[in-house]
């Protein structure tokens, strides 16, 4: 009966975390009831003693647990506008590629919804969808600010940026054995084994990295570039059909074919400013703007 009593008391603290005044309540609750079902046999001063200090060991777990998912919620979304303020700076390099990683970062989090993945992974891979891009920090400005087309010498050094941001990034705890590194490292990789930087093919390639290949790739095909506009919304999807199983996961391309939020975000974007729709409710906000460098 105590252990009963304890765990109730966890998961009243752990279900009502956001309300002291309500933890406090139903620990006061828990307690009468289970004195009300165990009485003691008799009560002297000794007896109230050892009820109170139960009653205060009893509220602690009730307390401290509200406490400790609030400071963890804090540290998450302190990481998060940390996170966020970088990739802002990488992408203010260059106005072409403003708010790209933004984008792509809420692209990947609405395809793992739909691919049903669990929260935390749906977390992870919103993450990993703003850093996806970071090792272009180790690209000169002179390449990527470049407005024409890349040579094969330059298209080269592009091509170094994912093993530039793993590397960057990799000695940090809190990216370790999350899969952030594997959507770093591995996003430009193909479902046929023609990408970079390993050639991985099919489901060797990392999950993660499959989704943010295909958000990395909705965003460039719908965003202006120096030397195109962006693609039509229909010329867009029938990329998707046309490279489904040799560019991309044929499941990740029939999750964004079945997706209708994105749907509605690639029509909204080519709509004219003047009527442009707000769109769904999203982490980020979907720029209109943003092309890949």
């Amino acid at each position: 009966m105590p252990g009963l009593y304890f765990l109730c008391l966890v998961v009243a603290g752990m279900a009502f975390w956001s309300s002291r005044a309500v933890c406090a309540a139903l620990a006061l609750l828990l307690t009468g009831v289970y004195y009300w079902i165990n009485p003691p046999l008799y009560v002297n001063i000794y007896e109230m003693n050892v009820i109170l200090l139960q009653l205060v060991a009893f509220l602690a777990p009730v307390v401290v647990i509200p406490m400790m998912i609030k400071q963890i919620a804090l540290q998450k979304q302190q990481t998060l506008e940390t996170i966020s303020a970088l990739v802002k700076a990488l992408d203010s390099r260059d106005s072409y590629t403003a708010a790209h990683s933004e984008n792509v970062a809420a692209y990947a989090l609405l395809l793992s919804q739909k691919l049903k993945l669990t929260k935390k992974e749906c977390e992870t891979i919103y993450i990993g969808g703003l850093l996806h891009d970071i090792g272009k920090i180790g690209i000169p400005e002179a390449v990527l600010n470049k407005r024409s087309r890349l040579t094969q010498e330059e298209f080269e050094k592009i091509k170094e940026h994912p093993v530039i941001g793993h590397n960057t990034l990799k000695h940090i705890g809190a990216f370790q054995n999350t899969g952030i590194l594997e959507m770093i490292l591995h996003h430009h990789e193909r479902y046929d084994g023609n990408g970079y930087p390993h050639r991985l093919a099919g489901k060797d390639i990392p999950l993660y990295a499959r989704i943010i290949c295909v958000a990395d790739c909705l965003d460039a095909m719908t965003s202006r570039r120096v030397y195109r506009e962006r693609l039509d919304c229909d010329d867009v999807l029938r990329e998707f059909e046309q490279h489904k199983g040799t560019q991309f996961d044929p499941d990740i391309v029939d999750a964004l074919l079945d997706e209708p939020k994105i749907m509605a975000m690639l029509r909204d974007r080519h709509r004219p400013q003047s009527i442009r729709r707000a769109g769904p409710p999203r982490p980020e906000p979907i720029a209109p703007r943003a092309p890949l460098a």
